[in-house]
């Protein structure tokens, strides 16, 4: 839950809060389909809301940590990291000598 919420945009964690208001469908073959609107009684966007909170919560009162000033760190340091450098950096490491 931390996790997902730090390292997704804000459009993403939306989106994703959007699709957890629509009801999900399994057809007699197993797949699952998403249907327009939620059937099961459940508010899923609320129940992650509430999660987040107890999450932010915690990591504040456990740790000193603040869940949305982490957030923000994280994702302006996505938007700021070149990705080929990454890599190359990663593809460069030497195996230590045993």
């Amino acid at each position: 839950m931390i996790a997902n919420f730090v390292v997704k945009t804000d459009d993403e964690w939306q989106s994703m809060l959007s699709d957890a208001g629509k009801g999900w469908k399994q057809d007699d073959l197993g797949r699952v389909e998403q249907m327009e609107r939620d059937t099961d009684g459940v508010d899923g966007p609320t129940i992650i809301n509430q999660k987040i909170e107890i999450c932010r919560t915690w990591l504040q009162e456990q740790w000193g940590i603040n869940l949305d000033s982490l957030h923000a760190e994280v994702q302006r340091r996505q938007n700021n990291m070149n990705i080929d450098s990454l890599r190359n950096q990663v593809l460069t490491i030497q195996a230590p000598n045993k």
